[in-house]
């Protein structure tokens, strides 16, 4: 979806018309023009594995973020889960009580709008894999 970003100064002239009250009562439109194009989506799922991985007894903890918007507007969640695991991976695998399966969503969070769509699952100690 095209999004429309204002510089600051430009924003702060739209918030300052938008707030003067001799415009009260009129409506204006900001219009947008831009192409779209065709883009290929990737998921990407991931583990770390706990000292049970891979067992009936394995027992995992989420970690989930989106990765479809501009990190100048959205959130940096990607950066954070991959500090957590930075962090878990220096604690030896038999002292991890709990598994880290980690999914970056590129369709923030919206799974009927796959389009085109990879899944790359990352499994330890195996090369990363491709399905469609």
């Amino acid at each position: 979806m095209p999004t429309l970003y204002l510089d600051r100064d430009t924003g702060a002239d739209v918030a300052a018309a938008a707030a003067d009250g001799t415009r009260a009562g009129k409506q204006a439109t900001l219009r947008l023009i831009a192409k779209t194009e065709q883009a290929e989506g990737y998921q990407l799922f991931g583990y770390l594995p706990g000292r049970d991985y891979g067992t009936p007894d394995d027992k995992q903890i989420l970690l989930v973020t989106h990765t479809d918007g501009p990190s100048i507007s959205q959130e940096n969640g990607a950066i954070g889960i991959l500090s957590i695991v930075k962090y878990f991976s220096h604690i030896p695998k038999a002292e991890r009580p709990r598994t880290l399966m980690i999914f970056y969503d590129c369709r923030h969070f919206m799974p009927a709008r796959s389009g085109r769509l990879r899944t790359k699952i990352m499994l330890p100690a195996t090369p990363m894999s491709t399905a469609r």
